[in-house]
């Protein structure tokens, strides 16, 4: 028997009455991304996902700090499986299980005891499928109240934030260490929300504060308000440990005078941040909650990335709601956004899908199909497609075009066509053969909460760079489906790029209309009789020549006079 059922059947025992059913545990849900630095081993096929946690706690601890989280499900795209944001109020379905200790009654395991039931046992499952296998779904009984999408009115982000120390380990920097990265630097993380939002979000030192350093005991035990856990900060780096860091760091917080300031209603959505020493066993550089739309939300970033402000505004991002910012097989392939994986110590911005998310970019056009070739800001039209110039995301936040191809229930990727450059204030860590690109994104999602797809890098081009989609046959339709052909025109470096966009309908012009209608159908930069397609055509049949006019034909010959009759002979 897994740790999930043995934590259900011992509490049933331990508390009869209590309100809850065997097979099921409601509270308010924490959906925990985490951010991994170590070298992948590529040997799965499909998108590679690491590995995400839910967490449940009886009530908001956000408000009360009375009920320790538990760890519920680890495994990948937990909140796509399962259709869940932090802050939901839900109820975790359990499969029924047979397997019981033989001497107890009591399911059997072998995992990390809980205090409270020496019979039963909690700790990780020996696998991520264990845990995945146990549930049987989770029902959303009161979805969070969206909070984390900009819509017009400036969005002020405030938190705690705890340097921890334990187990003989260091805090891994100072407040003033802390404070400069986030606020005072050249480069800081308030800096950072500035330029990347274009304003809309701010993260102010009169909103945030940091407290430490904060001494947690080594082992100890958190309560859950009916289970007892252990932990032990020297050797693990789960649910227990992780709350045991954030009730020390509360407490402290307010014996340094911020209880009234935690304990305001408007400071609701504040995020707690766990700066931790270099020396914890925690597997992830950072880790956190996937929004934030209860009283609180949570991220801990791991000692050796303590002032490094890639990690730090990852996983802050990570609580505005955005997941990770991915490219081919990788999770984290997408290197032109903090939210994949960043190099340097500076600011990476955010590619246009998750600037959509969260509300904090426009279009400069949104095209379906059927007006994807139509004259753009550029030029161009119905021949050969439109003609947009796109300035760089760091100039402004209507900076992009919008491809909208899924309509109609046709299953096609959306593509964002952006293009990035590096100032001093944006994208100052945007790799150099990145620099000065025109960017391809996938992004099927809307700007929602409740939204939990995925951008995806396609590609980049360079000057004369071309990019083919997949090909959807919808029979010639101009309403859907077909595909579309970018093409950079022109690159002018820090000022704008100028692309073609093509759209479509099938893949060579077979005869017919499409060979008399002035429009480049396949989009091969060919029209009508200069597209070698319509050349193989066989010329309809030549009409008879026309006979030059002969003269009349001459009459009959006469027919010859009527010969004499012969002589007589004379008479005798």
């Amino acid at each position: 028997m897994s740790r999930l059922a043995s934590l259900l059947v011992a509490a049933f025992l331990l508390f009869p009455d209590a309100a809850f059913s065997l097979n099921t545990i409601s509270g308010v849900a924490d959906v925990m991304a985490a951010l991994y630095v170590d070298e992948r081993k590529p040997g799965c096929s499909g998108f590679h996902l690491k590995k995400d946690y839910i967490y449940i706690t009886p009530t908001d601890t956000g408000a009360s700090n009375s009920s320790a989280w538990q760890e519920i499900a680890a495994g990948p795209g937990l909140a796509e499986k399962y259709q869940i944001s932090t802050g939901d109020k839900v109820r975790v379905r359990f499969k029924a299980s047979n397997s019981t200790n033989t001497s107890s009654g009591v399911p059997s395991s072998s995992h990390r005891r809980l205090l409270s039931d020496p019979a039963a046992t909690l700790s990780p499952p020996t696998s991520d499928g264990e845990t995945m296998d146990m549930i049987d779904g989770i029902d959303v009984l009161v979805p969070s109240e969206p909070h984390e999408i900009f819509t017009g009115d400036k969005i002020r982000i405030k938190s705690m934030i705890y340097l921890i120390s334990t187990c003989g380990w260091p805090a891994a920097a100072t407040v003033e260490d802390v404070q400069n990265a986030y606020f005072y630097n050249n480069l800081s993380i308030k800096g950072y929300h500035d330029s990347c939002s274009y304003g809309k979000f701010t993260f102010d030192p009169a909103d945030n504060f940091v407290v430490g350093p904060v001494e947690v005991p080594c082992t100890g035990t958190v309560d859950s308000g009916w289970l007892t856990f252990p932990y032990d900060s020297s050797v693990n780096c789960g649910a227990a440990e992780q709350y045991a860091w954030r009730l020390a760091g509360e407490a402290a917080a307010r014996a340094a005078g911020y209880g009234d300031f935690m304990d305001n209603p408007d400071n609701n959505r504040r995020r707690v941040i766990h700066i931790l020493p270099a020396n914890v066993k925690c597997p992830w550089a950072g880790l956190a909650s996937v929004g934030c739309g209860g009283a609180s939300c949570s991220a801990y970033i791991k000692g050796n990335y303590a002032t490094n402000l890639p990690i730090n505004m990852h996983e802050i991002s990570h609580t505005h709601g955005l997941s990770h910012a991915g490219k081919g097989l990788d999770e984290y392939g997408d290197t032109s956004d903090v939210m994949g994986t960043a190099s340097g110590n500076g600011y990476l911005c955010m590619n246009p899908g998750n600037q959509m998310r969260v509300g904090w970019n426009y279009p400069i056009a949104a095209l379906q199909p059927y007006t994807t070739n139509n004259a753009g800001n550029g030029g161009g039209g119905l021949g050969t497609g439109s003609i947009w110039v796109i300035p760089p995301e760091s100039a402004t936040d209507t900076n992009h075009v919008f491809l909208n191809y899924s309509i109609n229930g046709v299953p096609f990727p959306n593509y964002l066509i952006s293009f990035r450059t590096r100032t001093s204030t944006f994208d100052n860590i945007l790799p150099s053969t990145l620099n000065n690109k025109v960017f391809i994104h996938n992004f099927n999602g809307t700007t929602s909460e409740r939204d939990w797809n995925r951008s995806m890098l396609i590609t980049t081009l360079g000057r004369s760079g071309v990019f083919t989609s997949p090909f959807v046959d919808m029979g010639n339709d101009k309403f859907s489906g077909g595909g579309v052909r970018i093409r950079v025109v022109s690159i002018t470096a820090g000022v704008s790029a100028t692309v073609q966009i093509c759209r479509f309908t099938v893949l060579e012009e077979s005869g017919g209309d499409m060979c008399a209608d002035g429009i480049d159908n396949d989009c091969d930069g060919l029209i009508d009789a200069d597209d070698p397609d319509c050349g193989l055509i066989p010329s309809p049949p030549l009409p008879p020549p026309d006979l030059p006019d002969l003269p009349p034909s001459p009459p009959p010959p006469s027919p010859p006079p009527p010969r004499p009759p012969p002589p007589r002979p004379p008479p005798p």
